[in-house]
């Protein structure tokens, strides 16, 4: 029992560890014999000796952008990219807006930088109007294809990729209706010209219309608009004000709160970030998280690996964040549920997990255990956030090979070897999919 254990620990440190790369095995050394290792189909790790340069737009600082950056700053890090080392930071914003959006990207297209790192829907749909010079990468945003990235996420445009976080809308009002059992108007504001808002309150809408709940509207175009646009909707009786993340607002967001304190009204977001100025809570999107998703994409990229060849993704790493100070002041409890949570990501699609092996036996069996127990423990459910399709080559050497043939033939996130031959066999074929052992198939 206890080597049972700790095999599975072993296993859960290794899938971990294997979820977070999903990166090209071949490309995961910096240089050979002095020689760069920048391939035509992009590189994970930084090059020994060159110097990289990012220039990085957004709509405006605030604590979404700070958590995100420190993300993302963190994972390229982990990958060989620092900033003010080997990787110099051009940054620009548009002071909070729009009118600047596309300036600032005409100017940061004339740089000299190796791409230009995109924050924001918003900052999305000016770069693809106005950079025509250089590659580049999203992060950030809620709608980068209603932004004008492009028709899918894998029908996009050629000069760039990224990470989108879609907020989990139906997740917020199902909180909303736990918390408050009696609600009956949810109020909310947006500006009404970030498509990224308008797709999000059109999916609240579409959501709630047979919930017994009516959601109450009002759109601002500016900054200096939203004290007054909070104010009037504290007017209409509202049971509750939701802000999803909506730029604009969320530059105003002191306002915001001085307005539901003073009216008892209680506020819900969904930047997790913004809950320690004064929110009850929010559902919403770990934007650390995010920024460090991201980190993947832009390695790529400034490897040389074109953004055409780069699928977009829909990441989101799901929080709820309470406010507890905020609820004693409002003498609200919230149900036991909603204490001790863990975070939950979502992706668009489900992993491709792949498991192999050589022979059945209580070590492979104990190999498949682990893995599919760390998988549960991660909040991973198959079918919804993965799929595993498992091959086993009974002892037969030639079937083994057969098999590999097969698995090289097809794209996986990840593939699990549980034996030593497994490994052997899969290092001559497999080259660009990561390969997740346990320590002791080495041995």
């Amino acid at each position: 029992m206890k080597i049972r254990k700790f095999i599975n620990g072993l296993l859960a440190l290794g899938l971990t560890a294997g979820l977070l790369l999903l990166s090209d095995l071949e490309n995961r050394v910096g240089s050979q014999d002095g020689k760069e290792n920048r391939k035509e189909d992009g590189g994970l790790y930084a090059v020994k000796g060159r110097n990289y340069k990012i220039g990085m737009t957004y709509f405006a600082p605030d604590a979404i952008m700070e958590a995100g950056w420190a993300g993302l700053w963190a994972g390229l890090k982990e990958l060989g990219f620092v900033e003010d080392s080997n990787m110099t930071v051009i940054r620009s914003h548009a002071n909070g807006e729009m009118a600047n959006l596309q300036p600032i990207h005409l100017n940061m297209d004339n740089e000299d930088v190796d791409l230009i790192l995109i924050n924001t829907t918003p900052a999305i749909t000016a770069a693809v109007a106005t950079v025509k010079k250089h590659p580049m990468v999203f992060t950030m945003t809620y709608t980068p294809l209603e932004a004008g990235a492009g028709k899918s996420y894998t029908d996009h445009l050629p000069n760039i990729t990224g990470v989108g976080s879609f907020p989990p809308v139906e997740g917020t009002f199902d909180f909303i209706r736990d918390v408050f059992p009696n609600v009956k108007r949810i109020g909310t504001l947006y500006n009404s010209s970030e498509i990224n808002s308008v797709k999000v309150v059109e999916k609240a809408r579409e959501y709630l219309k047979d919930k017994g709940i009516t959601l109450i509207e009002s759109t601002v175009v500016n900054t200096s608009e939203v004290y007054q646009a909070a104010y009037a909707l504290c007017l209409k009786n509202i049971d509750v004000l939701w802000v999803t993340g909506d730029n604009t607002a969320l530059q105003s967001m002191p306002g915001i709160v001085k307005v539901c304190k003073d009216n008892k009204i209680p506020l819900i977001l969904n930047d997790v970030d913004y809950v320690k100025q004064g929110a009850l809570a929010a559902v919403g999107i770990g934007w650390y998280a995010t920024g460090k998703h991201t980190a993947s994409f832009v390695a790529r990229v400034l490897n040389g690996e074109s953004p055409a060849n780069i699928d977009i993704e829909n990441y989101v790493e799901e929080e709820i964040t309470l406010n507890q100070e905020v609820a004693k002041t409002l003498g609200i409890t919230f149900p036991d549920k909603y204490i001790h949570l863990k975070k939950k990501v979502k992706r668009e699609n489900p992993l491709k997990l792949c498991m192999i092996h050589y022979v059945d036996s209580p070590n492979s069996e104990n190999v498949e255990k682990g893995v599919r127990d760390e998988l549960k423990t991660q909040g991973m459910i198959e079918g919804t956030d993965f799929t595993m399709k498992t091959f086993n080559a009974q002892g037969d050497n030639a079937t083994l090979n057969s098999i590999t043939e097969a698995v090289t033939g097809e794209k996986w996130d990840l593939i699990f070897a549980s034996s030593t031959p497994t490994i052997q066999s899969l290092a001559k074929k497999i080259k660009n999919i990561p390969i997740v052992f346990p320590m002791w198939a080495t041995r």
